[in-house]
């Protein structure tokens, strides 16, 4: 199975609109030859419904819209009907923010393989009446972490911060992070990742942050978002190289694998007000509210008791019912010796 693929949305080339479309799709080849897609953007029409699709290049290897010439929609030249025509759509709030709950599959497409591959292709958002809004180029991935942000649970103040943040190891060691954010106060923001595995206040609201014992934290000087005083939306990208002093990133092993991961997002003042957790997006099983995610050690320990529990009270009823059929036969002796006895005196 290939591994994922995003594309970085901004406006498309030439528009001059008032939409100010910022955020990423994810792509994953779902099963064979079907791409699945998950826009994360904001800065879109309010509570609407657009179309977003591949569309054809003439140029696949520009990083950028501007320079890739952009064409018409992805088709098999074979194909008689356009895929894309009538789907996949995506859908807004009231903050012109897309649902990246509502995901969207497409048969007849694979990521990098021989069927209609999308690598080095583009995705387009169309605003509700059509009009080319956002623009991405689609770059392979080998695996991607992402975290859904929300309200910390601990949180008790005004700020409603929501949003999306996608890090990546790359080869060379570097860590890369992308962040989206929305419904933050009109302050800079910070966004780290934290030692911890869940956004709950009993178990320290995400932790401190993912630092090796005895190194220097990298997260003290990298983190920091610009967010727009008007909107509350914000967005950054996060590169951390690899350096001794701190130590290497990595998906799943050492002291600083970021798999399971919490996310925090702080206000200017250090204040935590969003949290989120890292998964392999469109691998691992996610859940809607990144609060209800929990440690996967503390979800095997509680399996594991609930399994003895269960092999216990099995254990249990069987040894109820073996007492109950022994205290039977000790009856039934007990009452052939008495009938023996009661002819013997006859």
């Amino acid at each position: 199975m290939p591994g994922v693929a995003l594309a970085k949305m901004s406006a498309y080339p030439g528009y001059v609109g008032p939409l100010k479309p910022s955020g990423f799709v994810h792509l994953t080849e779902s099963a064979a030859n079907t791409i699945t897609m998950t826009p994360f953007v904001t800065g879109l029409e309010t509570n609407v419904q657009g179309g977003f699709h591949v569309h054809d290049v003439s140029n696949t290897e520009e990083a950028e819209c501007e320079t890739a010439g952009v064409g018409g929609h992805y088709n098999d030249i074979l194909s008689e009907s356009d895929v894309w025509a009538s789907s996949p759509k995506y859908s807004t709030d009231e903050d012109g923010i897309s649902n990246h709950w509502a995901r969207s599959s497409t048969s007849g497409f694979s990521l990098n393989g021989d069927t209609m591959p999308v690598s080095g292709k583009a995705v387009v958002m169309h605003s509700a009446d059509g009009e080319k809004v956002a623009c991405g180029m689609i770059s392979l991935k080998t695996r991607l972490e992402v975290a859904i942000l929300s309200k910390l649970p601990s949180y008790e103040g005004d700020v409603n911060t929501q949003g999306v943040a996608i890090f990546e190891v790359l080869e060379d060691k570097t860590l890369q992070g992308l962040v989206e954010i929305s419904g933050h106060s009109a302050t800079p923001a910070a966004v780290h990742i934290h030692e911890g595995f869940d956004c709950s206040k009993k178990h320290g609201n995400g932790g401190g942050h993912l630092a090796s014992e005895g190194k220097t934290d990298a997260w003290s000087a990298n983190g920091s978002v610009t967010v727009e005083t008007e909107t509350g939306i914000g967005s950054a990208e996060i590169i951390i190289p690899y350096d001794a002093t701190v130590g290497e990133f990595t998906y799943d092993v050492g002291p600083l694998n970021i798999h399971s991961r919490a996310v925090v997002v702080h206000e200017a003042g250090g204040a935590r007000v969003g949290c989120g957790i890292l998964t392999n997006f469109g691998a691992d099983k996610t859940t809607e509210n990144p609060m209800n995610q929990t440690n996967p050690g503390a979800l095997e320990v509680v399996l594991a008791v609930v399994a003895i529990g269960i092999m216990l009270g099995v254990l249990f009823a069987m040894y109820k019912q073996h007492v109950r059929a022994k205290k039977n036969k000790n009856l039934s002796e007990e009452d052939v010796e008495l009938r023996q006895h009661s002819n013997t005196m006859i």
